[in-house]
């Protein structure tokens, strides 16, 4: 994959966490046949596509072009340019 970059788990338009909508994908992706066979009534999942880590958590972003401190959004910024 050389020249491109993979930006998707970055969403830099988003203020908050709010604003980030998470793909929720089909709970029979995760359900085991075994046990939806086995439980006497519906079983509900989440199955989010990914999860969200706290901004607080974040102590460096690791992309191709280098490791970024959260708080350096110059270094970010490069980081994202297609």
């Amino acid at each position: 994959m050389s020249g491109s970059r993979t930006t998707s788990t970055i969403d830099a338009r988003a203020a908050s966490v709010a604003e980030i909508q998470i793909e929720v994908r089909a709970d029979g992706e995760v359900q085991a046949f075994e046990l939806r066979s086995a439980h006497p009534g519906p079983i509900w999942v989440w199955n989010p596509a990914f999860g969200i880590t706290l901004a607080e958590l974040v102590t460096g972003i690791i992309t191709d072009v280098g490791v970024s401190r959260p708080d350096d959004r110059e270094s970010i910024a490069v980081a994202l340019v297609d």
